[in-house]
């Protein structure tokens, strides 16, 4: 009786194990597609600041699905780049639901 009981148990744990690794691995893949898109928006907005002529550029590349690398910055004469902004904004508006569904006994 206790084998089966232990045996039981690493089975579960080791079902629990497997469980967890797929998960991670989904959101490891999710991170890279993300931080690849990021770093595809972030070389534009290099070539694009490369391109620019001197004084205040400002504008926004779109990253993924409701979010934008927004850049705001000085370049120099020299070619030289002053960031004041470059940051992802999330462009998509959130919507909060109002009512919360609690037990509400009948009359």
């Amino acid at each position: 009786m206790i084998v089966i009981l232990i045996g039981l148990f690493f089975m579960v744990m080791a079902a629990l194990a497997v469980s967890h690794a797929q998960n991670d691995y989904q959101l490891s893949r999710r991170m890279a597609e993300h931080n690849t898109k990021y770093y595809a928006a972030s070389n534009q907005a290099m070539e694009k600041i490369a391109a620019a002529e001197p004084g205040e550029i400002s504008f926004a590349i779109p990253v993924e699905q409701g979010q934008v690398l927004q850049v705001v910055g000085n370049k120099a004469t020299d070619g030289s780049f002053q960031t004041q902004v470059w940051k992802i904004i999330n462009q998509d508006v959130m919507e909060i639901e109002e009512t919360i569904p609690f037990f509400t006994p009948k009359e």
